[in-house]
């Protein structure tokens, strides 16, 4: 298992194209979806979703989702940049994240502050 950083997941993020408050915000998601961890994964239906931002592959998404983000198996997105580039087209380019349950229900709130202070930090070295 690899766990990383919030400031980790902000440098995925951030080379993914998240930026501004959609980076704080992309960072407190993942850390409220997989707690960091790249090989997380929920088979339990409504889900099949992996890695750090929860990709979920369930059913016609998957081919349809392997097409879009040009993978060969859902296993690659156990890759935190490819998982990010995900989370980054699936966000419509970090502007909407309604398709996360831990932002529409708020649990990714309780991440903000550590997810601020990491994209700031990783923002300010770019």
């Amino acid at each position: 298992m690899s766990t990383l950083t919030a400031e980790q997941i902000a440098q995925h993020a951030y080379q993914a194209g998240f930026r501004g408050d959609a980076l704080t915000t992309a960072v407190a998601v993942a850390l409220a979806e997989s707690g960091g961890n790249t090989r997380a994964h929920n088979g339990t239906p409504p889900d099949n979703s992996y890695g750090l931002w929860q990709v979920n592959m369930l059913g016609s998404m998957g081919p349809a989702r392997r097409h879009q983000f040009n993978l060969d198996s859902n296993d690659e997105l156990f890759d935190a940049d490819e998982n990010a580039k995900a989370a980054y087209a699936i966000s419509n380019h970090g502007k909407s994240f309604g398709p996360w349950s831990t932002y529409t229900n708020g649990a990714y709130r309780k991440h903000l502050a550590e997810a601020r202070k990491a994209a700031q930090h990783v923002t300010e070295h770019h």
